[in-house]
C-alpha cells in the first residue's frame, strides 16, 4: 500500500497511509462537517470507559486494521499516529487532515510502533454514539482524552503564512473525467471524503475513482514536501490517475521517472508557487503508553 509514496522522509508516507486507512469506516471523523464541539452531543467531558493498548510484536506497518464498532473504538497493528489524524482535524481552512508538512514534533517511534488499541464507550454514552450525527465529534473527544490519559500527549495548534503550491487548472483544461455515478472500476481503498483509491495498479500508477480533488492534493501535500492549495474551483467528483513522481520532490531532476510537476501537468493541472495562512498541528510532548 505504500508503494506509491516517498520515502525521502517518514511522515511523507505514514499519515496519508494511516489516514486513508482509518477513514475506511469513519469517514467523517476526518472531515471539518462533523458535528462542532460546542453542540450538547460533545459539549460534556466525554471520554472512553474503557481503553486497552498493547505492544503489537506482529511487523512493520503497512497492514492496519481500524475500526468504529457500535461500542467504541478498534486499531489493530497501527501506528500512533493513525489515532493522532483521527482524534485531530484541522479546524481553518479546507484541509482535510494534517500531511507532513502541517505536523510537527512528532517522534519517529510514534510512527514506525505498533500497538492494538481498544476503546469502549460506556452505556450511558452508547445511544449517543450510535448516532451518525454525535458520532465523529464524540470520536475525536474520547481520543483525545484517551491519547492525553495513556500517551501523556500535549499538542496545540499554530496558523501562520508559509510557503505553499497552489493547485490550478492548466489553460489546456483538465485531463481527467468527471466520475460516472455506478460505473464499475477495480476495487480500492475507500477514503475520507467518499470515493476510492488504488495506490499503486502495477505499474506505478494511483487511481482515485469518485474522489474530490481534496484527496488529490493530501497526496501532493506529502509528495511536495509543503501545503498543496486546492484552487481549481473544481467542486465535482473524479476519477484521477496520478503517475509516481520521482522520489526526491519537486526539487529533484528527473531521472527514469517524472517529476511531480511533470505528472501534475499531466493532469492539465499547474503547482504554483504561493503564500498562504496555514494550521500546523504541533506535539508538545508524548510518552510511549503507559500499561493496562
Amino acid at each position: 500500500m505504500t508503494d506509491f509514496a516517498i520515502r525521502k522522509s517518514p511522515l511523507c508516507h505514514v499519515p496519508l497511509v494511516a489516514a486513508l486507512v482509518a477513514g475506511i469506516l469513519a469517514p467523517a471523523a476526518f472531515t471539518q462537517s462533523a458535528t462542532p464541539a460546542s453542540t450538547p452531543a460533545v459539549a460534556k467531558s466525554l471520554a472512553f470507559e474503557v481503553v486497552s493498548i498493547r505492544p503489537d510484536k506482529s511487523g512493520t506497518v503497512g497492514h492496519e486494521q481500524i475500526d468504529v464498532t457500535p461500542d467504541g473504538w478498534h486499531m489493530q497493528h497501527g501506528a500512533l499516529i493513525i489515532a493522532l489524524l483521527t482524534a485531530y482535524v484541522p479546524q481553518t481552512g479546507d484541509a482535510m487532515m494534517y500531511t507532513v508538512s502541517t505536523l510537527s514534533g512528532v517522534p519517529d517511534w510514534a510512527m514506525y510502533e505498533i500497538y492494538d488499541i481498544d476503546a469502549k464507550v460506556s452505556d450511558a454514552d452508547i445511544a449517543a454514539w450510535q448516532n451518525p450525527a454525535n458520532q465523529p465529534g464524540m470520536l475525536r473527544a474520547m481520543l483525545q482524552a484517551a491519547l492525553a490519559d495513556r500517551f501523556k500527549l500535549a499538542v496545540h495548534r499554530d496558523s501562520k503564512e508559509v510557503a505553499v503550491y497552489s493547485l490550478v487548472v492548466s489553460k489546456s483544461g483538465i485531463k481527467f473525467k468527471e466520475a460516472v455515478p455506478g460505473e464499475t472500476h477495480p476495487a480500492g481503498t475507500p477514503i475520507p471524503d467518499g470515493g476510492e483509491i488504488q495506490f499503486n495498479d502495477g505499474t506505478g500508477i494511483a487511481h482515485f475513482y469518485g474522489t474530490h480533488i481534496g484527496a488529490l492534493t493530501v497526496i501532493l501535500s506529502n509528495l511536495a514536501g509543503r501545503p498543496v492549495k486546492n484552487d481549481t474551483g473544481l467542486t465535482g467528483r473524479y476519477d484521477i490517475a496520478l503517475r509516481r513522481p520521482h522520489p526526491g520532490g519537486p526539487s529533484t531532476e528527473p531521472d527514469d521517472s517524472p517529476t511531480l510537476f511533470s505528472v501534475v501537468g499531466d493532469l492539465g493541472l499547474k503547482l504554483e508557487p504561493a503564500k498562504r495562512s496555514v494550521e500546523t498541528l504541533i506535539v508538545d510532548h508524548v510518552d510511549r503508553p503507559s500499561e493496562n
